[in-house]
């Protein structure tokens, strides 16, 4: 907050060339994203710690949703100049595997392991996988070849909260509660974490949850979504914005 609050009054006083003004917004911008990332974590660790956070299952192609965080990964690393780290996926060759589980909580839980991958990796590459086990669980993974952790580190790995130690701490400033919030949320699934490390080594993250198959009622066959794009006219349309922050209304109104 103070770096957005310095770097905004550092602007408003002007005579900044081009390239030194685009670099400050830049500083400002990743600022408060990650103000804004740790803000929208405690909010989900108080949840979860109240036992506020749901679980919502519905039908999920799982080869698809790593294929849509490929894709989503592939950009992110280009916004962090990770360009050496190359992404692999690992899918099964078998079948494709449908089943019953909450997306968008397994979608978050991979995002925040490979969140972690890219801070630690600055070259070499991370692979993202899954697997159905003969015990009928999912088995999902997020492996790189990045720093690697101590044992004494993974003690404390997925209790961000319980880092007492200053060099511990200090490595894992930036990441937010990534970990922590994995952790909690593969428990909601009836699952379980953990990682496979050694220092200069890279890692290993592991989760495993249980397989559920469709619901008989619930399973319906996939349609081919539409690529097209819809097409809005607003000409003689009146917009109204409902909202009580003066901020808020000054951005959506420069938006529109």
């Amino acid at each position: 907050l103070n770096s957005i609050i310095g770097f905004s009054e550092l602007l408003n006083i002007g005579n900044l060339d081009a390239k030194t003004r685009a670099e400050y917004f830049q500083i400002i911008i990743n600022q408060g994203q990650q103000l804004q990332k740790l803000v929208d974590d405690i909010s989900e660790l108080a949840k979860y710690e109240t036992g506020d956070l749901t679980i919502n299952k519905s039908p999920c192609n799982f080869n698809l949703l790593l294929n849509e965080l490929l894709i989503r990964v592939n950009q992110q690393k280009k916004q962090l100049n990770k360009e050496n780290v190359e992404i692999k996926i690992n899918l099964p060759t078998s079948e494709e595997i449908i089943g019953y589980t909450d997306s968008g909580r397994i979608t978050q839980i991979l995002s925040n392991l490979i969140d972690t991958s890219l801070y630690f990796t600055d070259r070499g590459y991370i692979e993202i996988g899954y697997y159905k086990t003969k015990e009928l669980k999912l088995e999902f993974y997020v492996k790189d070849t990045g720093a690697g952790f101590s044992r004494e580190e993974q003690k404390y790995i997925f209790d961000r909260l319980l880092q007492t130690q200053d060099t511990i701490i200090k490595k894992f400033e930036g990441l937010g509660l990534n970990l922590t919030i994995s952790r909690g949320l593969v428990k909601l699934l009836n699952g379980k974490i953990w990682v496979e490390s050694e220092p200069g080594s890279g890692s290993k993250f592991y989760f495993q949850i249980p397989y559920e198959e469709l619901p008989r009622l619930d399973y319906m066959e996939e349609e081919e979504e539409s690529s097209t794009l819809l097409q809005y006219s607003w000409k003689d349309k009146l917009i109204l914005i409902v909202e009580d922050d003066e901020v808020n209304y000054k951005f959506l109104e420069a938006v529109l």
